[in-house]
């Protein structure tokens, strides 16, 4: 807007020049009627802020007046000075008051320049601190998401479970990403790399997938069990340190899970397996039969037991060493096993006392089997340290419904008739 008044101004000043110089060399022009007009151009020319010029025409009009002075009459000649001192003095108000404006148009722009200064940096404050919340509130979810992970991943027991959750979780810490676990296998180079050097890796560019990627092992009873991996999308984006970080300790969180399900697995079988043998304890035993008579009352079919000893073990023990008689006792258990099949179930009882559950058996059957185990045990010889042990067993045979309905019923039933196998000479079956 300024600039376009500037311009009329200029218009106007330049036609009021023209006119009022051409006025002044006419003869019959009035000269003193010139002196107002030149007032007008001068401040015309101070509006316009161009100052100089104002000086400059007012020095022009003075040496006019200084003219007009000697061609003036006499009595005109007193108001050329009074014309002269008036325009200057407008001339020094004009300045004045324009340096007044200026100073406070100055002022002015300070301030705004100022106050749009305070509000950009006001802008990049706001700008951070959103950043920075949004970076906060970013750490805080991956730390509750490490959290669960802790949590649930150290409560789950099963290997494929601990599996499932940590892609799930995984996926969480890294939305818009591609989560994967390679478990036992090396499927790239990635996996071949990170499981013989047993280290995390980070690849800007993955020549193999064209995308960027991390990838973290997963340890358990300290060997390098599969890799976790994380591939980006876009191959524009990129990995930072801190994300390797966080698949780092992801992967360890797995690793711990599944080094407890190992534990727990092996205090498991600790527990329901014979440390010697191999076979299942007595409690194990114990509630298989019980699962298994539940289920034959429901289907209204047969099972049998038969309850196994071997004939004069202390004198094995006593004459070859306790070490020969475990021997004796493996090599027993393991006619045992290979009597029977794959359904059937084969537990150390306590001592040299063994006991095998036959599902869907009927009785005259499992005395079959009974005494095609004792022929095979006494056609065995077993080795105890440097000597050949010959030795027999005695079975006693039970079997639901006829005997027993209960599981302690079945086995005293049992117990009974493997006492009367004793009592007639041992190396015997007996079913009644």
């Amino acid at each position: 807007m300024k600039a376009k008044l500037k311009i009329v101004l200029l218009i106007l000043l330049g036609i009021a020049f023209t006119a009022v110089t051409i006025a002044l060399f006419l003869p019959s022009a009035p000269v003193l009627l010139l002196f107002p007009a030149y007032l007008v151009i001068v401040l015309a020319v101070l509006i316009t802020g161009f100052a100089p010029a104002a000086f400059m025409l007012s020095g022009f009009v003075t040496l006019l007046g200084i003219y007009v002075s000697t061609r003036a009459p006499r009595e005109e000649m007193g108001v050329v000075p009074l014309l002269v001192a008036v325009l200057w003095g407008c001339v020094a108000l004009g300045l004045r008051h324009f340096k007044r404006i200026a100073g406070r148009s100055s002022q002015l722009k300070e301030e705004k320049d100022r106050r749009f200064a305070a509000s950009q940096a006001l802008n990049r404050d706001i700008l951070f601190y959103e950043s920075r919340a949004k970076e906060l509130a970013r750490r805080a979810e991956q730390r509750r998401l490490l959290s669960r992970a802790a949590r649930e991943l150290g409560s789950l027991l099963d290997p494929q479970a601990i599996q499932a959750r940590l892609l799930q979780i995984t996926q969480m810490l890294f939305p818009q990403k591609q989560v994967a676990i390679s478990y036992g296998q090396q499927s790239d180079a990635v996996d071949s790399f990170v499981m013989q050097q047993r280290h995390s890796l980070q690849i800007p560019n993955n020549t193999i997938k064209g995308r960027p990627l991390i990838a973290a092992p997963i340890h358990a009873r300290n060997a390098v069990a599969g890799v976790l991996k994380v591939a980006e999308a876009n191959e524009a984006m990129e990995f930072t340190r801190d994300d390797l970080r966080l698949l780092e300790i992801m992967a360890s969180l797995a690793s711990l899970a599944l080094d407890n399900s190992i534990l727990f697995y092996q205090v498991k079988q600790t527990a329901l397996r014979d440390g010697l043998t191999g076979l299942l304890t007595h409690r194990a035993f114990q509630e298989k039969l019980e699962s298994e008579i539940l289920e034959a009352s429901r289907f209204g079919s047969a099972l049998s037991i038969l309850l196994c000893d071997l004939d004069h073990f202390k004198t094995v023990n006593d004459t070859y060493g306790h070490q020969a008689g475990d021997q004796v006792l493996q090599g027993y258990a393991h006619v045992l096993v290979r009597n029977v099949r794959d359904i059937d179930v084969v537990a150390r009882y306590g001592g040299e006392e063994f006991i095998v559950l036959l599902p869907q058996i009927q009785h005259a059957e499992a005395c079959a089997i009974a005494e095609r185990m004792r022929l095979d045990i006494s056609q065995q010889v077993f080795e105890g340290g440097s000597q050949s042990i010959a030795v027999t067993g005695s079975f006693g045979v039970a079997s639901f419904p006829e005997d027993a309905t209960t599981a302690p019923q079945l086995i005293r039933q049992a117990d009974q008739r493997l006492y009367r196998a004793k009592e007639g000479g041992r190396n015997l079956v007996r079913g009644r």
